[in-house]
């Protein structure tokens, strides 16, 4: 009786690291692919893309030191014409319903200020909501020299 409880035990523990594992890998696809959907929000000028991912208190810090939210993010969303955009070397990180993402940012447009040449290295964290849906709350970017 007591090898079958701690067979019964043994298994269910792998049961239960084995879909941990397969739901993190689950959850940085889904990461991964909201990644994605924030730059072909930029790319078709499209805020509504860009909405629901990320929160309202949502904020970035910029490589400058600003601060910015949302509501800048939205318009910068409408205002940017890229030429070329894409996020490269993505690296995430899990942390059960947090997940830390890394990775390059490089761009070519034009926008009512100027000319955009970005490049930069950025860190989003993105939470998973209580709805079971994922959001980013906050963003960093450090100039990488060209």
């Amino acid at each position: 009786m007591k090898k079958t409880i701690l067979a019964f035990a043994l298994v269910a523990g792998i049961t239960a690291f084995t879909n941990a594992k397969g739901d993190q890998l689950s959850d940085k696809k889904i990461i991964a692919a909201l990644e994605q959907q924030w730059i072909e929000a930029f790319k078709t000028n499209n805020p509504d893309l860009l909405a629901p991912i990320i929160a309202k208190s949502w904020v970035q810090t910029s490589s400058d030191g600003t601060l910015s939210g949302k509501s800048h993010e939205m318009a910068d969303t409408k205002e940017t014409k890229w030429m070329s955009l894409k996020n490269i070397d993505l690296k995430i990180t899990m942390y059960g319903d947090t997940a830390i993402v890394t990775g390059i940012f490089q761009g070519m447009g034009t926008a009512s200020w100027g000319a955009v040449d970005d490049h930069y290295r950025f860190t989003d964290t993105w939470v998973k909501t209580r709805k079971g849906y994922w959001q980013c709350v906050a963003t960093q970017l450090t100039t990488i020299a060209k």
